[in-house]
């Protein structure tokens, strides 16, 4: 039981200032936004030429946010950012379209969620928003001269997928800004484990999931691949962001305790509905574009489904799996 891990899930809500357009797959463009906006604003050593060359990495909200470096890390210096982009769900609305043009006045939704003690951060996630909301959002536009649009954050309200309670924490206009409380908790999960079956369960992949096995991309959600993937990834952040916590390292010889729940599992794939689909993000540290498809759609798996494994199913769906997380892809949910 991952006792000191909590997520805070974060729904913004925008509103176009002038035309803007997003992508059909806009979770780059957001996670983007708000990497720039936080650097922007809050990098007060902009001449380091990463964060790890700045000596003050270990105390900078940040690198907290969008660079956490540790050295010592057995799999390198990179670690899992301890956060992740919920897009807005265009290509599940409109499949047909290649994104979303915002008239003026026109709103939507996005999440973002803040992962162990990231939530302690949220001040400034808002004060991100307003260098966001000056930057603009989406494609360049001939029509603001190869700017991108602007927006304007009306609000953001923390929000429990679980539980569906709702709080308000930043309305346009308002003079204060209330910190986030409704935490997920090992509690909340472990509630939701109670109603979920222990011999069936069915994913549906809601953005692109990319996995890899071997170097290899894996093109449907195998069970066993899926699992060590969400395992190694629960690890991870369990061992970097919950207050406490002793997780055990990742290496050759000795894996962390989710892992070790994962190579337990014996599922088999009872029925697979998805389909690959194609989207790319462009990386201005490497000058090229990058893939970041994968499948989506549903899959039911079937076979003995622990309480410890159902477990960590539902921490996938706070925490995403695959790669590219922080840029939307891996969002699934369990289906009742």
């Amino acid at each position: 039981m991952s006792d000191g891990l909590t997520a805070y899930q974060l729904r913004y809500t925008i509103r176009a200032a002038e035309a803007l357009e997003l992508e059909q797959h806009p979770g780059s463009a957001l996670r983007g936004s708000l990497f720039q906006a936080l650097l922007s604003r809050f990098c007060v050593n902009q001449e380091a030429p990463e964060c790890a060359a700045c000596p003050l990495v270990r105390t900078c909200p940040v690198s907290a946010l969008v660079a956490p470096l540790r050295d010592e890390h057995p799999r390198g210096r990179d670690l899992p950012r301890p956060f992740v982009i919920r897009p807005p769900l265009l290509a599940a609305s409109r499949p047909e379209a290649e994104g979303l043009r915002l008239e003026p006045g026109q709103q939507v939704t996005f999440g973002l969620t803040l992962i162990g003690r990231a939530g302690t951060l949220f001040p400034y996630v808002v004060l991100a928003a307003q260098v966001m909301e000056r930057n603009g959002l989406g494609r360049s536009l001939r029509e603001h001269r190869g700017r991108r649009g602007r927006f304007v954050v009306e609000r953001i309200e923390a929000a429990h997928p679980f539980t569906g309670a709702e709080a308000r924490l930043f309305e346009r206009g308002a003079q204060q800004v209330r910190a986030p409380d409704l935490a997920i908790t090992a509690a909340d999960v472990l509630a939701r484990v109670e109603t979920l079956s222990g011999e069936r369960v069915s994913l549906r992949f809601l953005t692109p999931t990319r996995l890899t096995a071997g170097g290899a991309l894996v093109p449907t959600p195998e069970p066993q691949t899926l699992l060590h993937r969400l395992a190694e990834r629960l690890d991870a952040l369990e061992h970097e962001y919950a207050p406490g916590q002793e997780a055990a390292e990742s290496t050759a010889d000795q894996k962390g305790r989710w892992y070790q729940v994962a190579e337990s599992a014996a599922l088999q794939m009872e029925a697979c509905e998805v389909r690959w689909v194609d989207a790319h993000s462009y990386s201005n540290r490497q000058h090229r574009a990058l893939p970041i498809g994968g499948f989506v759609g549903t899959a039911t798996w079937s076979g003995a489904l622990p309480p410890a494994l159902r477990e960590l199913l539902v921490w996938g769906e706070v925490l995403h799996v695959g790669k590219n997380c922080v840029k939307g892809d891996g969002w699934y949910q369990i289906d009742a």
